[in-house]
């Protein structure tokens, strides 16, 4: 069972191969809210983020609660995919795994939990694709937590090329954004990493656009 620090819940990459959202939670036992203030501190390339925290009181006894997991996972095709679930728990805890289909994970021939609770997926197939779910448990309660895996393909074709519609509606109407992709030769860098602007004027105003690049390693 993974546990954090007394001061500081250090996050140990699970090694993705792809493009991940991280929910991360520092536990923090006998804190009283407001008696002092808390930083989240995420690295990536060259750029730092920082964060204050809400601190919440825990009381015991308590149901456990997860503290690092992945929201979605982009990851290539015929990769190997874990799937983090730490789990804080003063009692003892059990951790499961459900997959898109909310049946059990258990003498699965391509999956299977480590002793850490991650879940890992061995050569990863279109098939995979959905949610699965991480379940603590212990005497006092469960908590639970989705990652969304989205197997990717190697690298993009000349036949992608070509515009891809976003069309978003409701019940009053509709919005729709073309993205045109142009697939090129040479591999995007971890120096071009960031957002890039466009620009579009005339006479009466302007309106701009961001896109984050992430390259990701082969």
């Amino acid at each position: 069972m993974y546990e954090p620090s007394e001061e500081v819940n250090e996050i140990f990459p699970a090694a993705a191969v792809g493009l991940a959202q991280l929910t991360s939670k520092l536990i923090i036992s006998g804190a009283t809210p407001g008696e002092d203030e808390y930083s989240c501190v995420a690295e990536a390339a060259e750029d730092d983020e920082e964060d204050l925290l809400a601190l919440q009181k825990v009381f015991l006894p308590t149901k456990p609660i997860i503290t690092y997991n992945y929201d979605e996972l982009f990851q290539e095709l015929g990769s190997v995919a874990v799937l983090p679930c730490r789990v804080h728990s003063l009692a003892t805890a059990q951790v499961m795994w459900q997959d898109k289909n909310e049946r059990p994970i258990h003498a699965h021939s391509r999956m299977r939990i480590l002793p850490s609770g991650d879940l890992l997926i061995s050569s990863l197939r279109w098939s995979d694709m959905g949610n699965f779910t991480c379940i603590a448990k212990n005497l006092y309660g469960k908590d639970s937590v989705n990652t969304f895996v989205y197997p990717t393909k190697h690298s993009l074709r000349w036949s992608d090329m070509g515009n891809f519609t976003c069309i978003a509606k409701n019940l009053y109407g509709k919005d729709s954004v073309n993205t045109f992709v142009y697939p090129t030769k040479h591999s995007l860098r971890w120096s071009d990493m960031g957002n890039f602007t466009c620009i579009a004027k005339n006479l009466y105003g302007k309106d701009s656009v961001n896109t984050f690049f992430y390259p990701i390693k082969q």
